[in-house]
């Protein structure tokens, strides 16, 4: 970034002269003015490490500086501390501030490099800057100016002195033991669309060290080295901390607008102390906030009472500057305590509190109103309130009657949260969350009947599939979708259990989850699906059922078209259309609509019956021919159907039926002396499941023995 600002004229033979001078009274050795820089003497005067600014201060902060005495009492020695400061915040407060132009070149220089969107601050020691502009425009250094030049605590370094040498910053760092236990006990009115308390009692305990860094600030002043303000770098805060809270909400909610409150409770003090960079007084302190604050959504007007609570305790290490902070942490929850009594009313309402109690530490340059910086630990109690009455929450059993169903429950989690938050006196306090935990399930709490979570049964339904909701087919696969009621509010996996009323029972898990079965045997089934848990952690008590009553009926279902069709030899004479049949290989419907060909014949007919096989080999009865299909899974088979050719010697004269039943091939017809174009056949009783089935001919019709056509096969 880059400030236009005014740069005054000056003689250049006048400078050239003061510079003479002030190298030769610098080398005098004139006697330091350490005593004058201090300040008054040490008095007790207020309690230590409490900071007070002066009322006689100039400046406006709009402007982004001020010119202020602050005062504190060294907590190590008991001493009154008091300095003068320039603070200065910013690009406005820089170009603004009554400073001498070297210095404020200097730090617009250092807001060029500072990160977007971070806060620089700068306690500029008031009375150095004095005595700069003093000898700058006298042209050559005052008495105390060469006084606060023996100070500088780096003065022997020679690279310091003569016109070439630099005076570059130093990062100086001090830090503060403490430990400090307080109890936590609040209440308070919320408002807001909140009728009734919030109340937090408790305990927090910190055991820690706090670090404040600094950065000193040096000019070169007619070639010597003058310290003259620093600015703040970091705090630190590393250590352990417990957190033990209960919290109760009781009262009523009654709008859907979110209701957010935070109150700091406590800031007990930690101390602080001050220290001497060269003729610069720093003062840093220490204390550790308490907030507690409160979150409520609701989706109608409920009545809620909320008690819960838990414990945090672990070790923490975190570095915070005016626009970030960095770390790690390995607290963990090692309590919670129950909720008692939450209550809601309405027809489906919603109701999601959340509360917390957040402990930091804080460490501030001089006085809060300079520059802060802390790091808090959060623990957050996520409640949500459900309720529901009414007979809009779906048809469960598919009968066509949606049910009247009723719930109320509670759902606890807690979650841990790092927090940051920096400000200086003149910029908007900037505050969020440094790093957050998952939310961890505490309970889960039924408190009616809960109709609302008994699941749903839904039949759905792909091409083909024949029957209704409460008629299923025989030896098919029926499938269904097993899943909560809509008003369900959550949206988490959620554990099954389907008796399907033949002995069978299978798991199932999703949201929603799937299921499919078979049944192979007719009459009424009595399904029954019970919910007992979702991913989150909620348990149903000992389950929610929902039952559906079904008939199994045989429905003739033909799966041919689904299995693929083989030969032992093949006729192929493309001159005469029909004759287009099945070789030894992989064939294809006769729906999809490809043109035909001996490299790609079809066996499974269309309604015309325009294709077909016929065999390329003499039948004989040592060496029979077949037409065989097979699935890529078993399937049951009820009965049969042949379509031969009536208008062309009928079907097959001698025949078997036969199926693999996975080491040898079984009959299950022989026939002699056939006569008819259509050959049906029943196997019921005896149905059978197979992955192959196959018409094994030994003699074709009486016209032409020697060979056979079938346009048609159908299995069911």
């Amino acid at each position: 970034m880059t400030l236009a600002l005014p740069i005054p004229r000056r003689s250049w033979r006048r400078h050239f002269a003061h510079t003479t001078c002030a190298v030769a009274i610098a080398l005098l050795g004139i006697t330091a003015l350490q005593a004058q820089a201090a300040g008054p003497e040490a008095r007790q005067l207020r309690a230590a490490g409490e900071t007070v600014d002066d009322p006689k201060e100039e400046g406006d902060p709009a402007l982004g500086w001020r010119r202020t005495t602050i005062t504190a009492m060294d907590d190590d020695t008991g001493k009154d501390f008091s300095t003068e400061i320039y603070q200065i915040t910013g690009e406005r407060g820089v170009a603004l501030a009554p400073i001498p132009e070297q210095i404020r070149e200097e730090l617009i220089t250092e807001l060029a490099a500072a990160e977007k969107g971070e806060d620089v601050t700068f306690a500029l020691n008031a009375p150095i800057m004095d005595e700069i502009q003093k000898s700058l425009e006298l042209g050559e250094p005052t008495d105390a100016l060469i006084a606060y030049s023996k100070l500088d605590t780096l003065e022997s370094d020679p690279n310091a002195r003569g016109p070439f040498g630099s005076c570059s910053d130093k990062t100086y760092s001090r830090s503060k033991t403490f430990q400090f236990a307080t109890p936590l006990s609040h209440s308070t009115n919320l408002g807001n669309g909140f009728t009734g308390t919030v109340s937090v009692t408790g305990s927090s305990s910190v055991n820690a060290i706090g670090q404040v860094q600094v950065n000193l600030k040096r000019t070169k002043v007619f070639w010597v080295c003058i310290p003259y303000g620093v600015r703040m770098g970091h705090v630190r805060a590393t250590g352990n901390l417990s957190l033990d809270e209960e919290i109760t909400l009781n009262g009523t909610i009654n709008y859907a607008n979110p209701n957010l409150f935070d109150y700091q409770i406590a800031k007990p003090n930690l101390g602080g102390f001050s220290f001497w960079i060269g003729p610069i007084p720093v003062y840093i302190g220490f204390n550790l906030p308490i907030t507690v604050g409160a979150k409520l959504e609701a989706s109608a007007t409920a009545q809620l009472q909320y008690r819960a609570g838990h414990r945090l305790s672990g070790s923490f290490d975190y570095l915070c500057t005016t626009n970030n902070c960095t770390g790690w942490n390995n607290i963990v929850q090692t309590q919670t305590n129950p909720v008692s009594n939450p209550v809601g009313l309405g027809a489906s309402v919603r109701v999601k509190p959340t509360v917390y109690a957040d402990v930091g530490v804080r460490g501030y340059l001089y006085s809060e109103s300079v520059a802060y910086a802390q790091v808090g630990v959060r623990g957050l109690l996520h409640g949500d309130l459900w309720g529901y009455y009414g007979n809009t929450c779906g048809d469960a059993n598919q009968d066509g009657t949606f049910e009247t169903v009723n719930a109320l429950t509670f759902d606890l989690d807690w979650q841990l949260a790092i927090t940051g938050k920096a400000d200086t006196f003149f910029t908007s306090a900037w505050q969020g969350t440094i790093w957050q935990s998952q939310k961890y399930h505490i309970g889960f709490w039924l408190l009616d009947s809960g109709s609302a979570l008994t699941p749903m049964i839904e039949r759905t339904r792909v091409m083909g599939d024949l029957g209704t909701n409460a008629i299923f087919p025989q030896n098919t696969p029926v499938n269904f979708k097993l899943r909560m009621r809509p008003c369900w509010p959550y949206a988490d996996a959620v554990d099954y259990s389907m008796n399907w009323g033949d002995g069978a029972i299978s798991g199932h898990t999703g949201a929603p989850a799937t299921a499919s079965h078979t049944w192979s045997t007719q009459g009424n089934a009595n399904l029954s699906l019970t919910a007992f848990r979702d991913a989150h952690g909620r348990v149903f008590g000992s389950g929610r059922t929902t039952t559906k009553a079904a008939s199994i009926v045989f429905i003739p279902v033909n799966k041919a078209p689904t299995a693929t069709a083989y030969a032992s030899s093949t006729y192929c004479d493309l001159s005469a259309a029909p004759l287009i049949a099945a070789r030894k290989r992989t064939t294809m419907r006769i729906t999809d609509g490809s043109q035909l060909t001996c490299n790609s014949p079809k066996f499974v007919r269309d309604s015309n019956l325009t294709t077909a096989w016929m065999n390329s080999a003499w039948i004989t009865a040592a060496a029979p021919q077949w037409l065989e299909l097979r699935w890529t899974a078993p399937v049951p088979v009820t009965s049969m159907k042949i379509h031969s050719d009536a208008g062309w010697g009928n079907g097959p004269l001698d025949y078997d039926i036969e199926y693999w039943n996975g080491s040898v091939w079984v009959k299950v017809a022989i026939v002699r002396g056939n006569t008819d174009s259509l050959m049906e056949h029943t196997f019921m009783p005896n149905q059978f499941q197979t992955s192959k089935l196959r018409v094994l001919v030994f003699q074709g019709p009486f016209e032409e023995p020697g060979t056979v056509r079938i346009n048609e096969i159908e299995v069911y």
